[in-house]
């Protein structure tokens, strides 16, 4: 919700130092928890989507809702 105001060229631009671009690190960050409960807890008998598609904040946060109430 905190970046959700921000416009697009903000969310594109890669930054020096971290994963690449905000959205680029939040889907990273989801990907990567998604992975360890599918792998630790065998929540879901397949994961529940393939790492690496494009997002939206609506996707993001719907994964993120997913991954908070496993």
């Amino acid at each position: 919700a905190f970046c959700a105001p921000l416009d697009e060229e903000t969310l594109a631009t890669p930054v020096a130092g971290t994963y690449g671009s905000i959205v680029a690190t939040l889907r990273h960050l989801l990907d990567a928890e998604m992975s360890y409960l599918f792998r630790i807890t065998g929540a879901w008998d397949t994961k529940p989507w393939t790492e690496g598609q494009p997002m939206t904040f609506a996707t993001m946060a719907k994964r993120a809702a997913l991954l908070g109430e496993t």
